[in-house]
């Protein structure tokens, strides 16, 4: 290759290379020949004449393509790099976007964004044509998957912006369709929730009108998502279940364009929303099936997610050993892959889990991280149920006065954004803290309880339902309300008992007992 390069015969390479071995400028290295310092290489480049560096990158990559014609793939990033330098622009964007797809794969998500915007950086080197207009949405599409889990919300929310311009200038209803799905999430993330769903809307429209079932499976997934956090868990049910029906068979290990792979996610988020309504025996069955696929695939971005989702399921089961091992797993994912988009997703279930097992040495100081990370990364999505987290665990260890504040901060985050299911378990929360606070003191209607209750019952949350029941139960009894307490608390037994939530139910079962 340096012979090539050099435009030498093999003779004066071969003195060449001895002479400069003998002066230490190079050195011989597992059978390859390296500069014995950096320093030295930035000198040689900086001596060059701009004509002469751009032939020099132009020789070396045309010697890779001559030289590693049969597997080229090993030589993308390189490729890309020389090509670039060499200002050869229509290979630079080939390769860099190749080399962009590469590093995705294997999860170096920092690389594959610095591909993908080099190679887009190229492309305005080149005359406009419609194949470059259809390569320029293409690459900020691609952008989009290696900026998300890193966190940089408004770099994607941008692109996806510019991608949608000139989808709309070409007329190009499929692409538009796909970046309205893409758009669904991203809008979501960042807190614009009408957004969200006026794309994800129009994404379904498109679908429709194209006969594309993959834009409208990823179009439900999103907008299932959408209406998940919203509280809407009929209708996210509903969406979602339209999602799975779709990415089974070969279409399980299809990425169809996106971060998570669709069969992943469609399955984890649905076994979350199976949860909130308490039908375990499905959201297990769902979140595991997730999970599996996830390892199949073997990509950490997916399998991080499905340890999030079966890790709320167990959680919100209260089944904490389960939660605790599912989600450690999902949080190492996230600390050696280097996913700051994940960690908060993690980080607070996992929290809680601790903070509920009587851990609160770690509970406490990794929801507060948790809460950090969110907002250090602009993801307002869900801070509210974070933040909630937080306020419990402060509860749990005695700081009541931190605990009401944050969670009355919770209460305004879930209003603000919408989160109605939420908005519900704040309330809750709320009125656990009043009831440590005034311990002797009736439920009234400003204390959480009844106003936790009256939207549960509404969104058909039962796990929580049956919290408040008990919670108003335990409350009732200790003021001496004793007929209101039995009617609570029996409430309360029933619910536990339909949804086989053993632990939570021998504990209304004991306080029922109490009460004679």
């Amino acid at each position: 290759m340096l012979q090539r390069a050099s435009a030498l015969t093999e003779h004066e390479a071969a003195q060449g290379l001895e002479e400069l071995v003998r002066q230490r400028v190079v050195r011989v290295v597992d059978e390859r020949f390296d500069f014995t310092h950096d320093l030295i290489r930035q000198v040689v480049d900086g001596a060059l004449l701009a004509p002469s560096r751009r032939l020099v990158h132009r020789r070396i990559a045309s010697a890779l393509e001559a030289l590693h014609a049969a597997n080229l793939e090993p030589h993308y990033a390189a490729l890309g790099f020389h090509y670039r330098e060499g200002e050869v622009w229509d290979k630079a964007v080939t390769y860099l976007r190749l080399a962009g797809g590469q590093a995705f794969l294997r999860s170096a998500l920092r690389e594959a964004a610095t591909s993908y915007e080099q190679a887009l950086e190229a492309l305005r080197h080149l005359p406009e044509s419609r194949e470059r207009i259809e390569e320029a949405i293409d690459l900020r599409s691609s952008l989009r998957t290696a900026l998300v889990p890193l966190g940089d919300f408004g770099r994607t929310f941008e692109h996806l912006r510019e991608a949608k311009v000139l989808a709309e200038r070409l007329g190009d209803q499929r692409r538009l369709g796909w970046l309205c799905a893409s758009m669904v999430n991203t809008s979501l993330i960042v807190g614009d929730r009408a957004g969200a769903l006026a794309s994800g809307e129009r994404a379904l429209t498109i679908a429709a009108a194209l006969g594309d079932p993959a834009i409208e499976a990823v179009a439900n997934l999103y907008l299932g998502q959408t209406h998940f956090v919203m509280g809407d868990y009929s209708r996210a049910r509903d969406l979602l279940e339209r999602a799975v029906s779709f990415v089974r068979g070969d279409l399980v290990r299809e990425r169809l364009g996106q971060i998570i792979f669709p069969s992943v996610g469609s399955r984890a988020r649905l076994a979350g929303c199976l949860a909130e309504i308490g039908a375990f025996p499905e959201a297990v069955a769902h979140g595991e099936e997730a999970l599996g696929i996830a390892e199949s695939v073997d990509q950490p971005l997916s399998l991080m997610l499905a340890t999030q989702h079966l890790g709320q399921v167990y959680l919100c089961r209260e089944s904490l050993e389960a939660a605790i091992a599912v989600l450690e797993r999902g949080l190492g994912l996230c600390r050696s892959h280097d996913i700051p988009y994940g960690f908060a997703l993690i980080a607070g279930p996992l929290g809680r889990a601790y903070a509920l097992s009587g851990r609160l040495a770690e509970a406490v100081p990794l929801l507060e991280q948790a809460t950090e990370r969110a907002v250090a990364v602009r993801r307002s999505i869900e801070q509210s149920l974070r933040v909630a987290w937080l306020a419990e665990a402060y509860l749990l260890a005695g700081r009541a006065r931190d605990a009401d504040r944050l969670a009355r901060q919770a209460l305004d985050l879930a209003r603000r954004h919408g989160e109605r299911g939420n908005e519900a378990w704040v309330l809750r929360l709320l009125g656990e803290i009043a009831r440590h606070r005034r311990p002797r003191a009736s439920a009234d209607a400003d204390d959480g309880y009844p106003l936790a209750l009256a939207l549960a019952r509404e969104l058909g949350m039962q796990p929580l339902s049956a919290h408040c029941h008990l919670g108003l139960g335990e409350r009732y009894g200790t003021a001496g309300k004793l007929e209101q307490a039995r009617n609570e608390l029996a409430a309360a037994v029933g619910l536990y008992r339909a949804m086989a939530m053993t632990s939570w139910l021998r504990r209304a079962e004991a306080a029922l007992s109490r009460l004679g």
